[in-house]
């Protein structure tokens, strides 16, 4: 058994993440567990988050999940 510690609060950079934790250890799920192609978990991770977050809130919104998503893979 090999147990992994991820941080989501704070990126490499230092920089909070706020409530974008799931979208990191998301990623993360996806990149360490290959249930599913990566390249298909990424692409549909960020259409949600767009569905999900462009019309109440902004492209803005949509960019920081999307970097959230990028920082867990």
């Amino acid at each position: 058994m090999t147990a992994l510690f991820l941080s989501a609060v704070k990126n490499p950079k230092g920089e909070e993440n706020g409530k974008r934790t799931n979208n990191v250890l998301q990623g993360a799920f996806f990149a360490l567990t290959k249930v599913i192609p990566m390249d298909v978990a990424e692409e549909d991770m960020k259409r949600n988050n767009y569905n999900s977050y462009f019309k109440k809130a902004g492209q803005k919104i949509v960019d920081l999940n999307n970097k959230a998503v990028d920082l867990g893979i």
